[in-house]
């Protein structure tokens, strides 16, 4: 089984859940996943690579050169335009989004069978803003766990474990 899965967000969450990253790899060869990161998206763009990121590069990209877009690899998308592009199973949403941004991220992603950890506290508001997001979960058959904002990474664990 191969899991994909795109990391928004690389502030100080971000960046320590790719400080993870090989401890998720390895918990998931363990278990016969095949864990890749196959995109990494923060305020000013993205670096993709279908084929695995090395998360490491990528944090140590992102701590050197601040941004992602002074990257040599790195393309100037949105996360929407990342979605729109890259075949991903799981979105670690750990944007600080707002109101306005949120609820589209959120139904973009179910739309597009995505399932979604996030961490931001206005993912939890979300659920009200975006009126039918528990109809949007079950129909595209997905999963949105929200608790990040409190435990960091241990949601992607608890996603993968089922």
């Amino acid at each position: 089984m191969k899991i994909k899965i795109i990391i928004a967000g690389l502030g100080n969450v971000g960046k320590s859940v790719l400080k993870m990253w090989e401890d998720l790899e390895k918990w998931g060869r363990e278990n016969g996943i095949e864990v890749k990161l196959v995109a990494a998206v923060d305020q000013s763009g993205a670096v993709i690579n279908e084929n695995g990121l090395d998360a490491r590069k990528v944090l140590e990209e992102k701590i050197e050169l601040k941004e992602l877009i002074n990257s040599s690899q790195a393309k100037p998308l949105a996360l929407k335009e990342v979605l729109d592009s890259v075949s991903t199973d799981i979105l670690l949403d750990l944007t600080p989004t707002s109101l306005e941004s949120a609820p589209n991220n959120l139904k973009n992603a179910f739309e597009k069978k995505i399932h979604v950890v996030a961490s931001s506290k206005t993912h939890l508001a979300s659920r009200n803003a975006l009126e039918n997001v528990e109809k949007l979960v079950k129909d595209n058959n997905v999963l949105f766990l929200d608790c990040a904002s409190v435990m960091g990474g241990v949601p992607v664990f608890e996603m993968l474990d089922g």
